[in-house]
């Protein structure tokens, strides 16, 4: 996943998440605040209505005073001037500004005695309005009863207070108590909840509840309150009670902004910040990673890394930087050797290739040398690695003087002198006039070997062999043209080394005859069309048939004259022969079942292994797999190996074999005396058995020579370490009589037998239960 689906995937739900959440809150917080102002709006408004209630009302305290002084002439006049007297002086109290409706008068029995209204509006008078009287005439004149609101006819609002009176005695009157009603519209209610609705709405809900008859004050008023669906607002007192509900859908109407106008804009807002987000992402982020990943993809090796490093001191800048400075060391360490500074195979083959597109282009000649050390492993050997790469590192230096001269009619570019393995160099020649210019800068580099290269003291005569290519001559593909150089180079080591060779004919005749082999040699892995044949081994004391090696054969490239000594060289060098081992393993033992237990054969099997084997580090556990699998007893399986196959690494090499020898297999040494291992050495090596080289013993025979020595030492040697020995190559009675009284135990060779086919052998081993004997 590339880092803007990271940062995409990673952003998007918390932005998207963190914008729900805004919305919720921002809205929230709104209707929050839009509420507490709409409570504190109604709360004023009944604060204010309880105060003009309470101005209103308190005036109803004042007028008994002046009703007590008019009752005794109201009471005393005639019946029909009681009401008008009443009604004058309701007049007369109203012009005062006490808004009175009515005023009545009952006795002590409440019997309506007079009243201002005419029309009897009595009857909707509370009964708490009038209270019955005691016989107690004590007290003072004028005593408060009670108090409250009521609604009339079409819901008006009243509001009445009752007073008990002492009525001054009279001819007519001795004296009695009276009790009188002051009934007073009340106005300002309904003006307050008309003021209300037309501020918030005719869906607000406002009640006004009477209490029952309480003397007490209208200024004790409290409040309550809910949220819940809305503002729901109770204010109370001793007299009354009033309820406002402000509905939801109100209170959201008197937002500055709706849920969807909230969302669309706190969107627009979000998106815009994500895109600018993004933007300087994509810019101080994005964009520099992704120039420096474009720059990596398109810098090749021997490239200079251009990429510019980043002035900022940001961590993306520090990290590009960081980054530029890394692939810079890596480029380096990727295209030039790290021990010569010269290019290695990667860069020179890439350098190689870009002078081939240029020559083509401009029509251009140029000349690949090939240059291979001579005696330079004598040095590792014999002085330590540490000594061979001085003499690398100096050789390079001389290498990269040596052919600048300015005679040298050739140029020669940077990054085109290499390394390219161990003791392997390439130089590249570009616009080369003659094969002539190609010949002398060859000569210049042999001349450098004839002083020799003085290290720590030694001077070592190390020499060179290279092999030459001319171009477009020789060709026009970059690896078939390495190729082709190096095997001039090899025939140059076949000719006495210390020489030089244009590629011809006959070399590509060679390398067209491996490929052929290299090509065969897959197929017939592949496919399994190999087929083995079984050199007979026999006791030197009895001739009895003791076991058999196993040579392995390639029908296909034998019908055209080519046989293993060519084709498993080949195999050696292309990494094939890992497989053919394998497989040869795999059929021996497979072979040597079938004839145990048909014809109870129990000799050994010899087989030959490859020295490549050596460094395989999964060869010992598929020799270990293929024993289980057949379940052979492995005494009777002997590996042999060559003793040139140590050469490159002789303790690496005995603790391969130490590993084999672990598993019960017998491992016998192949052409003794032909390598360069001292006889000491034969102490370290695990081996059973030694092979003495045919040539060896083609040369017994008459008088005594060089050679019989040899093989007097050797069988002595063995004798010494318990080794047993296989002389091969044996061509006559002579040979076998010498071998068998110097105590060789084995045989081989074709005088005894030739190697043999698998029906043959089946008929030889079923004679006498494997026990037949040659005829002398």
């Amino acid at each position: 996943m590339k880092l803007v689906q990271k940062i995409n995937l990673l952003l998007l739900p918390i932005i998207i998440v963190f914008a729900a959440f805004f919305i919720f809150v921002t809205y929230k917080s709104m209707l929050d605040y839009q509420k507490r102002q709409v409570q504190h709006t109604v709360e004023l408004q009944l604060e204010s209505l309880q105060r003009e209630l309470s101005n209103e009302l308190n005036y109803l305290k004042l007028i008994p005073l002046e009703v007590s002084t008019y009752l005794h002439a109201i009471i005393s006049a005639r019946a029909q001037y009681q009401n008008q007297s009443l009604q004058q002086l309701m007049v007369r109290l109203n012009q005062s500004g006490a808004n009175l409706q009515w005023i009545q008068l009952f006795d002590y029995k409440g019997n309506l005695l007079v009243s201002s209204d005419i029309e009897g509006h009595y009857s909707q008078l509370p009964v708490q309005a009038v209270e019955s009287m005691t016989d107690n005439l004590g007290g003072a004149p004028i005593v408060s009863l009670n108090a409250g609101f009521f609604f009339g006819g079409n819901q008006q609002l009243f509001y009445y207070r009752s007073y008990r009176l002492m009525v001054n005695k009279t001819q007519r009157s001795p004296g009695a108590r009276a009790v009188v009603v002051l009934v007073s519209r009340v106005d300002s209610v309904a003006n307050r909840f008309l003021r209300l609705t037309e501020q918030f709405g005719q869906l607000t809900e406002i009640k006004f509840e009477p209490r029952s008859v309480v003397t007490g004050s209208v200024n004790d008023a409290q409040f309550e309150h809910s949220f819940e669906d809305g503002v729901n607002i109770r204010m109370s007192n001793s007299e009354y009670q009033i309820t406002v509900a402000v509905p939801e859908s109100v209170i959201t109407d008197r937002l500055p902004y709706s849920l969807a106008e909230l969302s669309f804009f706190i969107s627009v807002v979000v998106v815009v910040s994500y895109l600018i987000l993004i933007g300087l992402l994509h810019f101080q982020v994005l964009s520099p990673i992704s120039l420096l990943l474009d720059k990596i993809k398109n810098t090749r090796f021997g490239d200079n890394v251009d990429i510019k490093q980043m002035k900022s001191k940001s961590e993306v800048a520090e990290l590009h930087n960081a980054y530029v400075i890394m692939l810079k060391k890596l480029n380096r360490l990727a295209s030039f050797d790290y021990l010569t500074g010269l290019s290695n195979r990667v860069n020179f083959q890439v350098q190689f290739e870009r002078q081939l597109s240029r020559a083509q282009r401009i029509g251009t000649k140029m000349a690949l040398l090939y240059i291979d050390l001579d005696n330079f492993k004598h040095v590792n050997d014999h002085f330590g690695h540490a000594t061979g790469d001085r003499l690398l590192k100096l050789f390079s230096e001389r290498l990269q003087k040596s052919i600048r001269p300015t005679d040298v009619a050739a140029s020669l570019g940077k990054g085109e002198i290499a390394r390219l393995a161990g003791d392997e160099f390439s130089l590249l020649l570009t616009d080369v006039e003659s094969i002539e210019a190609a010949e002398k800068v060859a000569a210049r580099v042999l001349k450098m070997f004839e002083s020799g290269f003085l290290v720590d003291g030694v001077n070592h005569n190390v020499q060179a062999s290279i092999g030459i290519v001319m171009i477009p001559d020789d060709g026009t593909d970059a690896q078939s043209l390495l190729q082709c150089a190096d095997a001039a180079m090899y025939q140059a080591k076949m000719k006495g080394k210390n020489r030089y060779q244009f590629y011809n004919q006959q070399i590509a005749g060679g390398i067209q005859k491996k490929q052929y082999i290299e090509k065969v040699l897959i197929k017939a892995i592949h496919h399994g069309h190999f087929v083995l044949e079984y050199m007979p081994i026999f006791e030197a004391k009895t001739r009895n048939l003791a076991g058999v090696e196993v040579l392995v054969r390639c029908p296909a490239l034998a019908n055209k004259g080519i046989g293993p000594d060519e084709f498993i060289p080949v195999a050696e060098s292309t990494g094939l022969i890992k497989e053919i081992d394998v497989w040869v393993i795999n059929e021996s033992l497979t072979r040597m079942n079938y004839l145990t237990d048909k014809y109870g054969f129990n000799g050994f099997f010899a087989i030959n292994i490859s020295a490549a084997e050596l460094h395989n580090r999964e060869f010992v556990g598929q020799v270990s797999g293929l024993l289980s699998k057949h379940q052979v007893e492995p005494s009777r399986v002997e590996l042999e190996i060559t003793e040139t196959s140590f050469v490159d690494n002789m303790s690496s090499s005995i603790e391969m074999l130490k590993q084999l020898k672990s598993h019960g297999v017998s491992l016998s040494l192949d052409d003794f005396g032909t390598g360069y291992t001292a006889f000491s050495q034969l102490m370290e090596f695990p081996v059973d058995r030694l092979k003495i080289d045919r040539s060896f013993i083609q040369g017994l025979g008459g008088s005594a020579s060089q050679k019989q020595r040899m093989v007097d030492i050797v069988l002595a040697l063995a004798d010494l370490y318990q080794l047993e020995v296989i002389a091969e190559g044996v061509e006559n009675e002579e040979q076998i009589q010498y071998l068998k009284d110097r105590g060789c135990e084995y045989l081989q060779g074709y005088y005894l037998s030739s190697p043999l086919n698998w029906d043959v052998l089946q008929s030889r081993v079923s004679d006498n239960d494997s026990k037949h004997s040659i005829p002398s």
